[in-house]
């Protein structure tokens, strides 16, 4: 496809064109058709490209900028090494431009998912807290209640005392009048 746009490009005036022209055309019809295969080559291995890891990102796109630029250089091309080395250098920067948009994008979902991280370990460090205040709250409850089981206890056995106390003056008593009787 790009042959024949290169093509109509330089056929479209009424004068016929330069045989330099042709051959100028030729040259960059092959070289934007070896960018454009490469350029697919590039982005077709980039859809599986490692996520969440810019190094191995990085990596990954070293590996597949070579795989690129080989595509080009297998690519059949006229206009010799001058005009391909040009298109070359376009392709690399093309190439790496759309990596700095794959590591931004990467970048930013990094960032998201570390900031929602630390809002959940926020959330659970907050839960841990109330957890730990709730588990004190028992614990001083219980401590309560025994408190007050250990009062009432205490009470109980000073009622039982007194009782006692009470029963042995009236026994004493009883046994008074009963001599006094005598």
């Amino acid at each position: 496809m790009t042959f024949f746009r290169t093509y109509v490009e330089v056929f479209k005036g009424s004068d016929l064109p330069e045989p330099g022209s042709i051959l100028l055309a030729t040259t960059n019809a092959t070289n934007m058709a070896a960018m454009d295969k490469a350029r697919a080559h590039y982005m077709s291995g980039m859809r599986n490209r490692p996520r969440r890891n810019l190094v191995k990102l990085r990596e990954f796109h070293r590996v597949k900028l070579v795989e690129a630029q080989k595509v080009f250089n297998d690519f059949p091309k006229m206009g010799g090494d001058a005009m391909s080395h040009t298109s070359m250098d376009v392709l690399i920067k093309d190439l790496d431009g759309l990596f700095s948009d794959f590591i931004k994008e990467e970048e930013e979902i990094i960032q998201k998912e570390q900031e929602e991280e630390a809002k959940r370990e926020r959330e659970r460090q907050e839960e841990r807290k109330r957890e730990e205040q709730r588990q004190r709250e028992r614990i001083l409850e219980k401590q309560k209640a025994e408190a007050r089981e250990a009062e009432m206890k205490r009470e109980r056995e000073a009622m039982k005392e007194k009782e006692r106390k009470m029963h042995e003056e009236e026994a004493k008593r009883e046994s008074e009048r009963q001599e006094e009787r005598k």
